[in-house]
């Protein structure tokens, strides 16, 4: 296309360009000039129309720029379009076949620049309507704005309230948490103060007890080793012998000997106080074993005569031998050991089934309590009493014997008693030897003790059961006591931390400290009652 003489619709277009531009155009512009155009179905028409500026558009159009400048202006200098321009613009965008379709038949590039121009004159009229509103909205947007700044600054002044809040509450229940922690080590010290005043009173009323003990056992513990060989000696030989002969051997012979070596020892020992204490005695006494020394010395002699359990050596037991012409030793045993007989119960040396029953006992840990004895015993028991055991190849603990030709396993828990009633027995040295002989007859101050309490019993019933209960109500709170004082000492013993922390030892205390207070109180009373009874029996001697 020569750029001397384009097609009009090609000037035509540019001198929309130049409109929009601001650009200069011709100094002659009329309204005679005809200019060819399109008709309605496309065909070529002939009208008038303004006078082109070509020229001044060719020099526009050979600027370097001329592209760049084009979008520039949609970009950024379309809102600068006025109603002058617009008015420029009117006859041209309202020139019949002034189309892109018609623009695209000279070139596709006036196609282009038609379209911009056309584009451009519709966005101005369509921005009359538009910038009102965008001013509105623009107007709405700042006041938009400026709400959200102060929905945003009081959201910010929430957020801070609430943080304020929760750190309050966060306070507050850490102050409710102090609170209760201080109100709970309150009462925990209350308590700890009540516990260490009754802690107090309680170790004070038993200070005078526990204060005489030590005292005792400093003194028992320099003398010791003598007692202990007196001890020892009592309970290998004294067994066979009455109490007077007794007293002479342990007071008399065996002393004067350990004298005689440098031995510290005690004059006038008491085994019962030695080898038992008073619960032990208690106990024994309310299974019917008599309170005479006598009675005391011989439940000593049998419990030390039948050890049991997993760590007693067989060989070195001697079961006890027991001279039982009044049949004490069988009553108190009876009930001693109620629990730990067979199903047959005590047996007689002549039973039928008394192998079946030594076998049974011996296997089973039971306790075999044998009368009948006269002055010997059937060979039935030399297994047993002769040691005849064997240890068992894998376990060293365990045992056997043979009983009457067959092999039994021997149980450590098995203990044998063999009682007689003869009253002077003539045991055999070797019957001697392999048991422990004790004599169970009784003393003529033993018998006459129980003649009183007879007489007693008939002439004034009310009396001796009055002494009896109190008797039987001392020993079981004696039994009690004696357990309470062991547990307590074992609880001192393992007690860790704060003694105070520890509410089962100081209720223990306490309760040891009441029943130590009836205990004494049964003690007096049971000594009053025992003067009157003195009182009424000496009435009653010959």
């Amino acid at each position: 296309m020569s750029l001397i003489k384009p097609p009009e619709i090609i000037q035509r277009v540019l001198d929309c360009v130049d409109i929009l531009f601001y650009a200069k155009l011709s100094d002659r512009v009329s309204t005679e000039s005809y200019a060819k155009t399109y008709g309605a179905e496309g065909h070529p028409a002939t009208l008038k129309f303004l006078t082109p500026s070509w020229e001044h558009s060719r020099r526009i159009m050979s600027s370097g720029s001329f592209c760049k400048d084009v979008v520039q202006f949609a970009e950024e200098k379309k809102d600068m379009i006025n109603e002058e321009t617009m008015e420029l613009l009117e006859p041209y965008y309202n020139f019949p076949g002034f189309l892109p379709v018609n623009a695209k038949k000279a070139s596709v590039a006036t196609e282009g620049l038609l379209m911009f121009v056309r584009a451009m004159y519709q966005y101005h009229i369509a921005s009359l309507v538009a910038k009102p509103l965008q001013s509105a909205l623009a107007k709405k947007q700042l006041e938009l704005d400026i709400a959200n700044r102060k929905l945003k600054a009081a959201t910010d002044s929430c957020i801070q309230a609430q943080k304020l809040v929760s750190e309050l509450k966060h306070r507050l229940e850490d102050a409710n948490k102090k609170k209760q922690s201080l109100e709970e080590n309150q009462q925990l010290l209350m308590t700890k103060m009540d516990e260490a005043t009754k802690l107090i009173h309680s170790l004070g009323g038993e200070k005078l007890r526990w204060s005489e003990s030590c005292k005792r056992f400093a003194d028992d513990k320099t003398k010791l080793l003598g007692d202990m060989a007196l001890a020892c000696a009592f309970v290998s030989y004294c067994g066979p012998f009455n109490f007077g002969y007794r007293a002479k051997l342990m007071t008399k012979d065996f002393y004067e000997e350990c004298i005689s070596l440098g031995i510290p020892v005690n004059k006038n020992i008491d085994v019962a106080q030695l080898l038992v204490d008073d619960a032990t005695i208690a106990v024994w006494n309310s299974q019917s074993l008599p309170k005479d020394q006598l009675s005391v010395q011989n439940g000593i002699l049998v419990t030390e005569a039948s050890p049991h359990g997993e760590n007693t050596d067989p060989l070195l037991v001697r079961f006890p031998l027991l001279i039982d012409p009044q049949g004490q030793a069988l009553m108190w045993l009876k009930n001693k050991e109620a629990k730990n007989f067979p199903y047959t119960g005590t047996t007689t040396l002549g039973h039928r089934n008394l192998a079946k029953i030594t076998k049974h006992c011996v296997e089973q840990g039971k306790t075999l309590l044998v009368e009948g004895v006269v002055d010997e015993v059937i060979p039935l028991f030399d297994p047993i009493l002769q040691k005849k055991l064997k240890k068992k190849s894998r376990n060293r603990n365990k045992w056997v014997v043979k009983i009457d030709g067959e092999e039994k396993d021997y149980s450590l828990d098995f203990k044998l008693f063999l009682l007689t009633k003869v009253a002077n027995p003539l045991f055999s040295p070797e019957l001697s030897a392999q048991t422990t002989v004790i004599d169970f007859s009784v003393t003529r101050e033993g018998l006459e003790d129980q003649l009183l309490s007879f007489v007693i019993q008939n002439e004034q019933p009310q009396l001796e059961v009055k002494r009896k209960q109190l008797i039987d109500d001392m020993n079981k709170a004696t039994i009690a006591l004696g357990v309470l004082d062991k547990t307590l000492l074992d609880k001192l013993a393992n007690s860790k931390g704060n003694l105070l922390d520890n509410v089962e030892l100081i209720r223990l205390l306490r309760k040891t400290k009441t029943k130590a207070k009836e205990v004494n109180e049964q003690i007096t009373a049971s000594k009053q009652t025992q003067k009157t009874i003195s009182e009424k029996r000496e009435l009653y001697r010959p």
